[in-house]
Parts: C-alpha cells; sequence; structure tokens
C-alpha cells in the first residue's frame, strides 16, 4: 500500500490529522505549494485531482510552464 496519490506524472503525500479529523497532503517535487484535503479517501483523492487540474490551468491562462515533478534521477556526463 501507499501513501501517495498520482495524477498526471504529479505525486502527492497522504496524512491524517487527528486534530482536525481529516485527511490531508501536498503536491510533491515541485517548488509551487499545492495542497488539498478531504473527509473521506474517496474525497482526498477528487480534491488532489482538481488541485492539479487547476494549477496546470492557471499556468496555462497565465502563459506560464509547469513546475515538472522532479524524476528523481541525477545524469552526469564526463
Amino acid at each position: 500500500m501507499s501513501n501517495l496519490l498520482s495524477y498526471k506524472n504529479y505525486s502527492g503525500t497522504v496524512e491524517y490529522s487527528a486534530e482536525d479529523n481529516c485527511l490531508f497532503g501536498k503536491v510533491m517535487g515541485i517548488k509551487s505549494l499545492i495542497s488539498y484535503e478531504g473527509d473521506s479517501v474517496n474525497e482526498l483523492k477528487q480534491d488532489f485531482e482538481t488541485a492539479i487540474d487547476e494549477y496546470l490551468a492557471d499556468c496555462n491562462e497565465r502563459d506560464v510552464e509547469p513546475k515538472k515533478p522532479y524524476t528523481g534521477t541525477f545524469i552526469v556526463r564526463i
């Protein structure tokens, strides 16, 4: 079982807040802060996907290249 959500090559965390009794997370691998929340796993996943879609639409609207998630690879050429 994974504690990550994936959508359109973006990954996001899944965390639980006992204080607020909800699930929340943030998109990993980019400098922009994109967060989401929900009371159930389905709500969390839907809010995650909506946040990614809104981020991409906002970048498109402002004619800015969206940040690509880090791939975790490091290429060195000699």
